[in-house]
């Protein structure tokens, strides 16, 4: 008999407002239809967790910045309802901060024998560390969040992150590749400090580097937009501080004026497919680990991706065959000078990283393993 796994899903507003049809569907049907287009995590979950017998379903989550803010599901007795209709073996909860640590304890005691498993890839902050105690299984996307979860070995599964199927649609000859590197990623005002002055240096060098980002949410006074929306609902407002925001990091980084306007999904899966490189800059939360998505999405476009040389990148790809790495920012500066001085050298090296990707890296291979894990979980 199938296993039953229900994944609770989150919607972002961009994905809605961008993604949403406008056809007679009902409203599941259209979030199925978003997450599709998405290739988002919970979506290449439900495929493969599918396609190796299980039988899925999703439970959506749209208020995406109530729910973070309130630490809960905003209609917890419907979610219960769910469960019961569905009684599953199994519950992903893709995101720790979705469900309380009180509607946790209140779905163990009413559902003995669900599994709880969540998605551990960002830090954690005090107040919801003792979330990862009520799950059974932690799905860690890096050695460092393995480390970092204070929970018992057996609780824990290294899952990393895996390059999207819609990646390895987009392959851009040599002839037609820009000689050039990009950058896809956010600025955010603490997590990304070292991006930000990497890439500030870098355009100091004169390099063909074209930054696609935003600058919302780069300065600390994002925090104070956030609170005063609590307050003023107004677009308005948030318009505005979004340009103040944009002046700021202006005068603190003149080099990053003109970036490009920031892509998501197959949109900037396009795009990065043709540039002749891509620069790779992990957050702060990464400690020292290669492990972020980006990684394995411009890997599945065959794009030469130049990333930091962390001790368990060779776990993933082989440095200086598959991928370019840099420890410093003068490194990082050569190894983007040497992919515009030896173009086919650096497109070989992008062709190889795709070749790796679709051989160890697909959500497909991922979620075999993870399948047998739940097998044990369920026993």
């Amino acid at each position: 008999m199938a296993m039953k796994i229900l994944i609770l899903c989150e919607l972002y507003d961009s994905q809605l407002n961008n993604y949403s049809e406008n056809i007679e569907i009902n409203k599941n049907d259209n979030n199925k239809r978003i997450l599709e287009k998405t290739s988002s995590w919970p979506y290449m979950m439900s495929k493969y967790l599918t396609e190796n017998g299980a039988d899925v379903s999703e439970y959506f989550i749209e208020d995406n910045a109530s729910y973070q803010k309130n630490n809960n599901i905003s209609n917890f007795s419907f979610f219960v309802e769910k469960l019961e209709l569905l009684q599953p073996e199994i519950l992903i909860v893709e995101n720790l901060r979705s469900i309380s640590e009180n509607n946790l304890i209140k779905i163990k005691k009413r559902f003995p024998k669900i599994s709880l498993v969540t998605h551990h890839c960002s830090s954690i902050k005090k107040e919801h560390r003792n979330l990862l105690l009520q799950y059974d299984y932690i799905l860690c996307c890096s050695p460092f969040f393995i480390k970092d979860c204070e929970l018992n070995s057996s609780k824990k599964i290294l899952f990393y992150h895996a390059s999207p199927d819609t990646g390895f649609k987009f392959k851009t000859h040599i002839k037609d590749k820009i000689n050039s590197c990009s950058f896809f990623g956010s600025l955010f005002s603490s997590i990304h400090k070292e991006r930000k002055n990497l890439l500030s240096y870098l355009k100091t060098k004169d390099l063909k580097l074209d930054i696609y980002s935003s600058f919302e949410d780069s300065t600390k006074i994002s925090s104070l937009r956030y609170k005063l929306e609590k307050i003023y609902r107004s677009k308005k407002l948030k318009k505005n501080f979004i340009k103040f925001e944009k002046k700021i990091m202006e005068l603190r980084y003149p080099s990053l004026v003109g970036i490009k306007p920031q892509l998501f999904d197959n949109e900037m899966l396009s795009i990065m497919s043709r540039y002749l490189c891509t620069l790779n800059v992990h957050t702060g939360h990464a400690r020292g680990y290669a492990a972020n998505m980006r990684m394995f999405e411009s890997a599945s476009v065959g794009t030469c991706v130049i990333t930091e040389d962390y001790p368990n990148l060779s776990d993933l790809f082989e440095p200086d065959y598959e991928i370019l790495t840099y420890k410093s920012k003068e490194e990082c500066h050569e190894k983007i000078k040497y992919c515009y001085e030896n173009p086919l050298e650096a497109y070989e090296i992008g062709r190889r990283a795709n070749i790796r990707a679709l051989k160890d890296h697909t959500y497909s291979n991922r979620i075999k393993v993870l399948m047998n894990n739940f097998d044990a979980l369920a026993k």
